[in-house]
């Protein structure tokens, strides 16, 4: 829908997030990655917000439908891209501590998939030595409409060869699931909150996740369970041999400005 055609309410909100994006409001936070066995750090997701002049800090459901439909979505991954990339380095020059190299992983919407120009984007990124301690992974969601398949892999083929992995989030949620495993190049799977936080609770989540975290071992891909918000829910994902998670129980999205001791401390 484009904006000439959207309600005046909403017209004004597409207005505001050109303005945000022409004064470079949107920013990166971050939410630790951790290892369930030992809540080591492994990396971070970096989260798009909108520092708006009047509302505050504001986060992406209130804005990310909006810009994917009226073209803005792709500006709003390059900015959330460029940020969080040179913080989380200058995070890690900062850092006394010697680390394996972290994940950094960001949201990339369906547009940048169909689009070789993010290719040379990330070259460039990667140019004059910049993220040596990095792993830059790209999440993309489940229930995003990808047209072309062929053209997505080619894409994404060109930048695993950059050492870019992909992350497949929501996992589960959509109805695309297995058609995204089987036809695009995929490193890890992210099981979405709706079943992690339901684990304790309810047989059918629990068999869920169990397949899940199944299928992603017999396909030599990482397990990742979003929305871990107590340690008996990490206790019973690890027990199934899901490796990894994030969620309130680790740590909500910090500022750039918390990276650094974070990264300092190496765990949770």
């Amino acid at each position: 829908m484009a904006s000439a055609d959207l309600p005046p309410e909403k017209t004004d909100a597409v207005a505001e997030i050109r303005d945000g994006l022409a004064a470079y409001a949107f920013e990166p936070f971050f939410q630790p990655i951790v290892d369930l066995k030992d809540s080591t750090l492994i990396g971070f997701e970096a989260l798009a917000r909108w520092r708006h002049a009047e509302r505050g800090l504001i986060e992406p459901s209130e804005f990310i439908q909006l810009a994917e439909a009226n073209d803005l979505i792709r500006a709003i991954d390059a900015v959330i891209l460029d940020r969080a990339w040179r913080a989380f380095d200058d995070a890690l020059a900062a850092c006394a501590r010697t680390h394996e190299p972290m994940l950094l992983s960001v949201n990339l919407s369906a547009a940048h998939l169909l689009d070789s120009a993010i290719v040379d984007r990330i070259r460039g990124l990667f140019a004059g030595g910049r993220g040596q301690g990095t792993r830059l992974q790209f999440e993309i969601t489940e229930t995003m409409l990808i047209k072309d398949h062929a053209k997505a892999g080619e894409v994404m083929e060109q930048l695993k060869t950059m050492g870019v992995s992909f992350a497949l989030d929501d996992f589960g949620t959509g109805y695309s699931s297995l058609v995204y495993l089987h036809r695009l190049p995929i490193d890890c799977i992210k099981i979405d909150r709706s079943f992690s936080e339901a684990i304790l609770t309810s047989p059918r989540s629990h068999a869920i996740v169990r397949a899940i975290i199944g299928l992603a071992h017999s396909m030599d891909l990482r397990a990742v369970a979003e929305g871990v918000e107590e340690k008996e829910v990490a206790d019973a994902l690890l027990g199934l041999e899901c490796r990894h998670g994030q969620g309130l129980y680790f740590g909500g999205p910090i500022p750039a400005s918390g990276l650094a001791a974070w990264l300092e401390r190496g765990r949770v």
